[in-house]
């Protein structure tokens, strides 16, 4: 039984590798030239409706995770009306904080 690689192989494997470098690297510059600075947006203030129509969540979930201080209140907020810093409304992983407050909660 050979088990040797032929040359040819070798090629075809660096050549294809290759190409594929080629591919990811113009694919990584599309999205370097679409990304979206949130840092732009920290001065900004979003009640907790924009926040849930932004991740697709309820408001009461949103509240909740304020609430329970694992999303931060912007410095405006008032008892009456919260307010989150847009950058960080646009940077929130939910399924993350749905894991963090099950840990909590546990």
């Amino acid at each position: 039984m050979n088990n040797s690689i032929k040359t040819g192989e070798i090629i075809g494997h660096i050549q294809y590798m290759d190409y594929e470098n080629k591919m990811l690297k113009e694919e990584l510059s599309k999205l370097k030239g679409h990304k979206l600075d949130a840092g732009r947006f920290y001065a900004v203030a979003v009640n907790v409706e924009t926040v849930a129509t932004l991740h697709n969540v309820h408001a009461d979930t949103v509240r909740k995770y304020v609430s329970l201080g694992l999303i931060e209140k912007h410095p405006d907020s008032m008892d009456a009306k919260i307010l989150i810093r847009a950058s960080d409304a646009l940077l929130l992983d939910f399924t993350e904080l749905k894991r963090r407050y099950r840990l909590r909660n546990f």
